[in-house]
C-alpha cells in the first residue's frame, strides 16, 4: 500500500509480528519502515508512539475491542525483514538501535531509542547488546534498581490476560523493555511470587 504525505510517496508494508495475535490485528496495521512509524488502516493515520523511561517507543494495536502494547522497533524490523520476533530470537539475535561508533552522538540520531527508522536498526546477539560499543549506556542499565509500581503491576497482569501470543517469554521480554525491570521481576509478577497483597485486594474488590 502507498500513501502520499506532504507530496512524498510513502510505502506501507505488512507486519508479520502481528500475525501472532490474529488476522484482524494483522490486517489493521501497516508499517512505514523508512520513517519508523506504524499506520492504522482503520483511522487512516499514523499511531502516536509513547516512549518508556528508557526511550523505547510503544504503540497500542487493537482489534475487536482488545488492545496491547507493541515495541515500535520490533514491528518495524518485522515488517522490513518479513520475520517475527520469535524467528530472530531463535537465531539468538535481538534488535539493536545502532550506536554512533565514532563516539560522537551530537547532532546524530544513531543510538537514540525513539529513532525507529530501519536505517537505525540492526540485529545483534544478546552478548553484543551488552557491549559498550553497541550501547554506551549499558552499565547504567545493568545497575538499575527500578521497582514496579502497583498501577504498573495491574497493567502487566491485564496485558497478560489479553496476550494472545504463543510464548510467555515473548510477552516477558516486551514487559522488561517497557517497564525497565529485570526478566525475573516480570516472571515473579505472573507467577504470583510478588505483590501477593495486590492480588488479594483485587479478589476482595471483585466479591
Amino acid at each position: 500500500m502507498k500513501i502520499i504525505e506532504n507530496g512524498k510517496e510513502i510505502v506501507l508494508t505488512p507486519i508479520p509480528e502481528l500475525m501472532n495475535h490474529g488476522i484482524d490485528v494483522y490486517k489493521a496495521y501497516l508499517c512505514d519502515t523508512e520513517g519508523g512509524r506504524i499506520w492504522s488502516v482503520r483511522s487512516g493515520r499514523f499511531l502516536v508512539a509513547n516512549p518508556n523511561y528508557k526511550g523505547y517507543c510503544y504503540v497500542t494495536c487493537s482489534a475487536k475491542g482488545k488492545g496491547r502494547p507493541y515495541s515500535v522497533h520490533v514491528l518495524v524490523y518485522s515488517s522490513y525483514s518479513g520475520m517475527k520476533q520469535s524467528d530472530w530470537r531463535a537465531m539468538g539475535l535481538e534488535v539493536n538501535h545502532i550506536t554512533n561508533r565514532q563516539g560522537n552522538s551530537k547532532n546524530t540520531l544513531n543510538g537514540i531509542k525513539d529513532n525507529n527508522k530501519i536505517s537505525n536498526l540492526e540485529l545483534v546477539t544478546h552478548k553484543q547488546q551488552f557491549e559498550d560499543k553497541h550501547d554506551p549506556n549499558i552499565r547504567a542499565k545493568l545497575g538499575t534498581t527500578n521497582r514496579l509500581t502497583i498501577p504498573e503491576v495491574r497493567e502487566i497482569l491485564q496485558a497478560w490476560i489479553d496476550f494472545e501470543g504463543e510464548k510467555r517469554s515473548t510477552f516477558v521480554w516486551e514487559m522488561v523493555e517497557k517497564y525497565g525491570v529485570g526478566y525475573q521481576s516480570i516472571i515473579d509478577v505472573l507467577e504470583g511470587n510478588t505483590y501477593k497483597n495486590l492480588s488479594e485486594s483485587d479478589e476482595s474488590e471483585a466479591v
